[in-house]
């Protein structure tokens, strides 16, 4: 383990995959700045990793990026005492299953805002700081939807889109500033983000765990690589999409996403197992 004097920062830090980035970077000596909306749960990964891991600072910082200013207030408590950020990791966001017409305009926007508003907003006020000291490094974290139109996940796939799309082409942006920036793009991982999105999960036996994730993760962008897909899988599907346009895409992942279909292929898995 390797103590360093900056600041990891990890939104979404209290369950899931921000949960098991929050451990993966405190085993490698990172001083943490945990960020969620719950503060019971966040002060309880707080206190674990404090005593996992005696040699580095943990603060924890509750706060809804779903709100306005909240993204302004969490950079100005993050930077209090002098702490400098060193790494910023946008990990939180929410998804919601279903068609496009059930979900609610209220849905809609709030998704909207934590998962393309929030992480644009901490990149643009902690990126200062970093190209000021020549120094830092920014982990947004997508998904494989993110390169598929996903019926029934539409406004998320959408959003995760997005958030690719803007890390990319930032990072070629900061080239000889001393800063990068990579995007996670992981497919079905077990975490409780299928049940409170509402997703009738059917990949359980194919998801990968958030702990292996994080590794693989925190390996690859240490490495500085760019986009990172965990899993030779998912680089060969990636691949594969390129030969089909995204209206083929979306009518097969149409077809085997509709409700309908998914109950059965649930009760089949049921049977089985």
């Amino acid at each position: 383990m390797q103590k360093t004097s900056g600041y990891t920062l990890i939104t979404g830090a209290s369950k899931g995959i921000g949960r098991a980035l929050a451990a993966e970077f405190a085993r490698h000596g990172h001083n943490l700045i945990l960020v969620s909306r719950g503060a019971g749960d966040l002060d309880m990964v707080r206190q674990e990793l404090t005593c996992a891991h005696p040699g580095i600072d943990v603060v924890a910082i509750p706060a809804d990026l779903q709100m306005p200013g909240e993204c302004e207030r969490l950079y100005r408590d993050a930077t209090a005492a002098g702490r400098a950020v060193e790494i910023l990791v946008n990990n939180a966001g929410v998804g919601r299953f279903g068609p496009f017409l059930e979900n609610s305009v209220d849905h809609a926007g709030a998704m909207l805002h934590l998962n393309i508003w929030a992480p644009t907003a901490l990149v643009r006020l902690f990126l200062p700081d970093m190209v000021g000291r020549s120094h830092g490094r920014i982990l947004n974290v997508s998904s494989m939807a993110g390169f598929f139109p996903s019926p029934y996940l539409a406004t998320y796939a959408a959003t995760k889109a997005y958030v690719t799309s803007l890390t990319v082409a930032l990072n070629a942006e900061l080239a000889g500033t001393g800063v990068c920036a990579s995007v996670l793009c992981p497919g079905n991982v077990n975490t409780d983000f299928q049940k409170t999105a509402g997703i009738i999960d059917v990949a359980v036996p194919f998801s990968m765990p958030a702990e292996k994730l994080a590794r693989i993760a925190y390996r690859g962008f240490m490495n500085g690589r760019t986009v990172i897909v965990p899993g030779a899988a998912l680089r060969l599907s990636l691949l594969a999409s390129r030969l089909a346009p995204a209206a083929f895409h979306a009518r097969i992942i149409g077809a085997f996403m509709k409700p309908a279909r998914l109950k059965r292929l649930i009760r089949m898995y049921t049977k089985r197992g």
